[in-house]
């Protein structure tokens, strides 16, 4: 072990002096009940296990945690509907009343929708590292460390924005340009996104959990290190099955959890000799009344927020599992 200069060692991951084959996880005052083999995965059984197990004692800040960020993000939703958009229209396929200062409005509530998305995924990401440390997780903790985290979180999103807007930019004018070239490297480029989209998958816990010096990249890509394919198959398998379990829920709410009536949208959009015809209409008018809007939201936060810190356990918890690198609680 590595210690302070005092004698106490540090926390961080050692050998277990029970099973020396894994590692075990030392909080700086006990050994905790984290293992790991390095090199090694559990087994989808007890990953899930110990995705569901952190519900048991801290159930309660999680679910507030979770429901305070998708609230915020709803209600800067409604309040753009309300107060921003309410005026516009589209007539003859334009928009109508759109005007300088509503496009400003909008894009300083989509940046706070951002802000206040990425605070709460850090936040989460947060509070589930601490309980799966059964170290006694926190709100004040969450959020503390999220602010502290977030400016690392929006630099790191904006320079993979610009990098895919670029390689983007490039395949789409190779494409115009040299036609066979530009659907040959698209094909290509299918099994190159998805590597991606799995090295990337921990991004935000990277942020959220990785010492501040580590590379996020590096702690987000050393994940999947030499076990790619079985950390894809556990983020595809659970993916569509909690995204399947999160509609059919919103489904069997009906109109409740609904935030577009379908209904409007129907009587908008008409096919005629296989031409979409878009009839005049005012944006307000794609969304349900003010009551029924607000509970419209207010489920789907619910619905959001228990997805949210299902989907965020689950991360972390193959996070820690793999052995990627945790700053000490």
């Amino acid at each position: 072990m590595v210690t302070d200069g005092l004698g106490q060692a540090s926390a961080g991951w050692y050998d277990d002096p029970h099973s020396p084959e894994r590692m075990r996880y030392f909080d700086g005052e006990m050994w905790t009940n984290h293992f790991h083999e390095p090199g090694k995965l559990p087994d989808i059984g007890s990953w899930l296990s110990s995705t569901f197990s952190v519900f048991g004692n801290c159930w309660r800040g999680a679910a507030i945690l979770g429901f305070i960020v998708n609230l915020a993000g709803g209600l800067v939703f409604w309040v753009g509907l309300r107060f921003v958009i309410r005026d516009v229209e589209v007539i003859n396929e334009n928009f109508v009343n759109f005007t300088a200062a509503t496009g400003a409005l909008t894009a300083v509530l989509a940046v706070w929708l951002v802000l206040s998305l990425a605070f709460g995924w850090l936040a989460m990401s947060r509070y589930f590292h601490r309980a799966h440390f059964q170290a006694d997780p926190s709100l004040a903790d969450a959020f503390m460390h999220a602010l502290k985290r977030l400016p690392r979180l929006l630099v790191t999103i904006l320079v993979f924005m610009l990098a895919a807007s670029v390689a983007m930019t490039l395949l789409i004018g190779l494409t115009v340009v040299v036609p066979p070239i530009g659907v040959f490297l698209i094909f290509i480029a299918i099994p190159l996104v998805v590597w991606v989209v799995v090295k990337l998958a921990f991004i935000i816990n990277a942020v959220a959990i990785a010492p501040a010096e580590m590379s996020v990249m590096r702690a987000s890509a050393g994940v999947s290190a030499g076990r790619f394919w079985p950390v894809f198959s556990r983020l595809f398998l659970f993916t569509m099955v909690l995204g399947i379990t999160a509609n059919i829920a919103s489904a069997a709410l009906g109109q409740f959890a609904q935030i577009i009536d379908p209904d409007v949208i129907s009587q908008i959009l008409q096919v005629r000799n296989d031409v979409v015809i878009v009839r005049d209409f005012s944006l307000i008018d794609l969304f349900p009344s003010n009551g029924e809007f607000i509970i419209a939201i207010v489920i789907g936060s619910v619905i959001q927020a228990a997805s949210g810190l299902i989907s965020t356990s689950a991360f972390v918890r193959l996070y820690l599992d793999s052995g990627a690198p945790s700053e000490a609680l």
